[in-house]
């Protein structure tokens, strides 16, 4: 029989509270799932109209209880929250972004101004090694700041807006439906 799967399937109910619904011990109940043994007939008549009620849980017309009010105001502040921190993120990437957009920059034009005094000018040795440092560091900032970084950061921006959208479109629902 599938008595067992269609509690187990639609409501919480332990084979206890079955049994006690029903009148009859745990053991009883138990061993009539199995099939092992019957059970009363007037606990077989509580199990048929239990079983109907089951039954039409999803066919009944939707009643509103305040557990569900309850639930939606958690979703609504949930999804609040959610909104909250992804702008908190989305700025803390911007800022990051804009940081290395910066330092790479300043490292682009570092390298221009070794380059134009390498060209223009004849340096002492001391300039030229001078110079060469100047390029080396300039050259790992613009590599620490570089566009593979700065294209990790804006795909993470990219996503969070995805996600921001999603979040308002789903508490547009939330307050249509209220």
């Amino acid at each position: 029989m599938k008595k067992e799967s269609i509690f187990k399937e639609k409501l919480l109910l332990s084979q206890e509270e079955i049994a006690m619904l029903l009148g009859v011990t745990r053991t009883q109940w138990s061993m009539f799932e199995i099939g092992q043994r019957d059970i009363p007939s007037s606990a077989k008549l509580k199990l048929a109209t239990i079983l109907k009620h089951v039954n039409n849980l999803s066919k009944a017309t939707k009643k509103e209880f305040p557990y569900q009010k309850i639930q939606e105001l958690k979703k609504q502040k949930v999804l609040q929250e959610e909104l909250e921190n992804n702008k908190l993120q989305k700025l803390k990437l911007q800022r990051k972004l804009e940081r290395l957009q910066l330092y790479y920059k300043q490292a682009e034009n570092t390298l221009q101004f070794v380059a134009l005094l390498q060209e223009k000018e004849k340096q002492t040795e001391l300039e030229a090694l001078v110079l060469q440092t100047i390029k080396s560091k300039a050259l790992q900032v613009l590599d620490k700041n570089g566009w593979h970084l700065q294209t990790k950061f804006q795909q993470k921006l990219n996503a969070l807006e995805e996600h921001r959208k999603l979040l308002e479109l789903e508490l547009g629902k939330y307050s249509e439906s209220l």
